[in-house]
């Protein structure tokens, strides 16, 4: 899966989360990863930290997880129609 495109928080906790994320996933630490983009986007909220998440959880084999961030971003009203 890929990732989703590069943004960069302005919340320290969520980049270095963020940071933690995008090295655990080049790392195929896929469920690792997801727990990390999931921080980030805990403490910054932002849709490419819950798609990331997704992949994630996805390349983990825990579609469970994966499908419930899938359904939380396409109900998000914030989400781009032509998304």
């Amino acid at each position: 899966p890929a990732l989703a495109a590069p943004w960069e928080p302005k919340d320290a906790t969520a980049r270095s989360k963020l940071e933690e994320g995008r090295a655990a996933f080049k790392a195929e630490e896929y469920r690792k990863a997801g727990v990390l983009f999931t921080l980030s986007d805990e403490a910054e909220p932002n849709l490419n930290a819950r798609w990331n998440a997704a992949q994630a959880f996805a390349a983990a084999g825990d579609w469970k997880r994966a499908s419930g961030l899938y359904d939380s971003l396409v109900a998000d009203v914030d989400l781009p129609k032509d998304r």
